[in-house]
Formats: structure tokens, sequence, C-alpha cells
């Protein structure tokens, strides 16, 4: 732009109204150390998440609960619901867990859609043989054949 670069003017969380400002401005950053050490930036963002832990009782639920909208597109209430209905075992094995861990969200990696939750083995296994049926068939045939012998 045409105007002088001043810090006041262009503050850091604003835009920038040219890549030139933003450049200086990046520049001074770097003069204060904000940059140059990335070392400390992460260290204070480790303490101010550590802060948010300690004081909001819901994080986990809240952090548990974003990662279902962005990954699977359905909420923590939808996926309790489906834990419910399984009655907290895996759809495949019809065990809980043995990991301990929560039951996985199966879904279609090409569609996207949310198919059952899963035992982490279960899920592990479907995912080696790429979700192809036919494989699986394959393998199970395998399997009750060797058994047979």
């Amino acid at each position: 732009c045409g105007d002088n670069f001043t810090p006041e003017k262009h503050k850091h969380s604003e835009k920038r109204c040219s890549k030139k400002c933003w450049n200086k401005a990046r520049a001074l950053t770097a003069q204060k150390g904000y940059w140059a050490n990335p070392e400390e930036k992460r260290a204070v963002a480790k303490v101010r998440e550590a802060e948010k832990r300690k004081n909001d009782p819901d994080y986990k639920l809240k952090q548990k609960d974003s990662y279902l909208q962005l990954y699977y597109g359905i909420s923590i209430a939808e996926y309790a619901w489906m834990n419910y209905l399984q009655d907290g075992k895996c759809y495949m094995c019809e065990k809980v867990c043995a990991s301990g861990k929560a039951l996985a969200v199966d879904h279609d990696h090409k569609t996207g859609k949310v198919r059952k939750l899963l035992c982490a083995s279960c899920n592990n296994g479907l995912g080696r043989f790429g979700d192809n049926a036919e494989l699986m068939r394959r393998g199970a045939d395998y399997l009750d054949k060797e058994m047979s012998m």
C-alpha cells in the first residue's frame, strides 16, 4: 500500500492490506523474537492448553465432539446413541473393546458414510483388508478350510 508501515496501524491480528505490509509485520515480529523462537511459542501454547483443560470440566467432551464433527460429521450425542444401541460392544465381534479405548467409528472411505462402531482390532482388520468384502470372504473360507483339516 502507499502508507508507511506502523505497528499500531497494522496489528498482527488484523488483515494486511498487501503482501508488502504482511512481510513488514512478520519482519517486525521476528525482531521481537515471536517467529524466531518457535520453542517458546510452543511452550506458551502448551501452558494455555493446560489452563483450558484444568479450568473446563467439559474439555475432553468438547474435544471429542469437535473430532467427531470434523472427521465423521456426527455429534457426540449421535456417537453415544450408536454406542447405546450396540450395548457398548463392537458390532463385529460383539465384545467390549479389549484395549479399553472407546469404540472406533467405522465409515466408508469413499462416501464418508458412518456405518457402525467397532473395537480397535476389528476396525484395524477391516482397514487391512481395504474394506474389500470379497477378500474378507476368501479369508474366512480359507480359515474354515484350514480349521476343518
